[in-house]
């Protein structure tokens, strides 16, 4: 049910730009296959999103925090990494009640030691990359642990496909020949397939490793991997052919010190995240930027790494950070949707729901969970 609408900040509309096709290119010609995705015509429509649902902790039994990671089942639930304990899945209904805690923290085989990622494959069986153990776990539609193997890569940004194979952006295990940022196939039995290596350079962070990316995969193996600190998204296929690059240069990718101070409190630049891929083809990811205001809503930060380190702000990312939402057409490279909203939004499906995190007054916690979707204009 369709509780609220969200309010948008700036520019919200469909945006058809004269945009270059994404050719499936050989590997050596590929880099120079760049797509350039502009905001300059518009059409009837507008990017809206309506708030779904929200996560509620009211009796503090289910010990929910700012999120990990939440994804979302195809009957409508939802699992929540809370921050405060990474070992722990936590169910909500899909009215937003909580239900059960789904396994538990240790190293046991139904237990979680910190899951960096989680994403739903077919029949809604349920992937956890559990970092903090070495091993990507598999639930079943019950939820109850399948499997739970060693991977043969270190632990990053992944997806399920359809035929059994996972897609993760990683780097090789120690000792390994293999540079960091690489693409890897693993076969049914989490052992290495294939690899190739993403072709795009970083320019705004000299920092290659695989944090400074996120990778999102179709069932059908489409691979999309976006770069956190530039605006550029690249397009693979699974058997490692490279399909383009769509690159956005939007006047609101600000970096630099206009931007927020760096490793300090408040925003820094710009930061993509969460692309999701979705069966229609297209690709929603979301930009974080910082808030105009962000100096005044900033209030109270706590340290995020003990001491003196980088602070956070106590309650509420939404007051001085904003989120940038788009979507794409994979196969003609065109954006087709572009909005500006408060809330620090993450994707969680490749159905255009996101989730965003708030505390109210007393500390209490809430997930809300929206759902955005290209809708005509009033």
């Amino acid at each position: 049910m369709v509780l609220q609408m969200m309010r948008f900040r700036g520019i919200c509309r469909i945006a058809l730009g004269a945009l270059v096709a994404l050719p499936a290119l050989p590997a050596a010609s590929a880099a120079q296959d760049v797509a350039i995705a502009r905001a300059e015509a518009a059409c009837e429509c507008i990017l809206q999103a309506d708030l779904l649902v929200t996560l509620e902790d009211l009796d503090g039994h289910a010990g929910l925090s700012n999120p990990f990671a939440v994804e979302r089942t195809s009957d409508g639930r939802f699992l929540v990494v809370p921050a405060n304990r990474p070992g722990t899945i936590l169910l909500f209904s899909e009215s937003g009640q909580f239900v059960r805690e789904v396994g538990r923290p240790g190293e046991g085989p139904s237990e979680f030691g910190f899951v960096r990622a989680m994403r739903v494959g077919a029949r809604d069986s349920v992937f956890v990359m559990d970092q903090g153990n070495g091993r990507l776990a598999v639930l079943d539609a019950s939820l109850e642990v399948a499997r739970a193997d060693r991977f043969a890569t270190r632990g990053g940004w992944f997806g399920p496909l359809n035929d059994g194979r996972t897609v993760v952006l990683t780097g090789i295990p120690s000792g390994g020949t293999e540079p960091q940022n690489r693409l890897v196939v693993l076969n049914s039995d989490l052992e290495v397939e294939s690899s190739f290596l993403s072709t795009q350079p970083l320019t705004r962070a000299e920092d290659p490793g695989p944090l400074r990316r996120r990778v999102a995969v179709s069932p059908e193996g489409l691979v999309a991997v976006a770069h956190s600190t530039d605006y550029v998204i690249e397009l693979w296929q699974v058997d490692g052919t490279h399909l383009g690059v769509i690159r956005r240069e939007p006047e609101w990718f600000v970096t630099g010190p206009e931007s927020g101070p760096s490793g300090g409190p408040g925003p820094a630049d710009p930061l993509q995240e969460s692309p999701r891929l979705g069966p229609d083809g297209r690709l929603w990811t979301v930009v974080h930027v910082a808030d105009d205001d962000w100096r005044e809503s900033l209030g109270p930060t706590r340290s995020i790494l003990g001491g003196d380190g980088p602070g956070v702000p106590s309650q509420n990312l939404g007051g001085y950070i904003d989120s940038v939402v788009e979507v794409f057409d994979v196969n003609s490279g065109q954006l087709l949707g572009s909005a500006r909203v408060d809330p620090h939004m993450t994707f969680i499906s490749d159905l255009g729901h996101a989730y965003s995190y708030r505390e109210d007054e007393y500390g209490q916690p809430f997930v809300d969970v929206w759902q955005f979707r290209i809708v005509p204009k009033p």
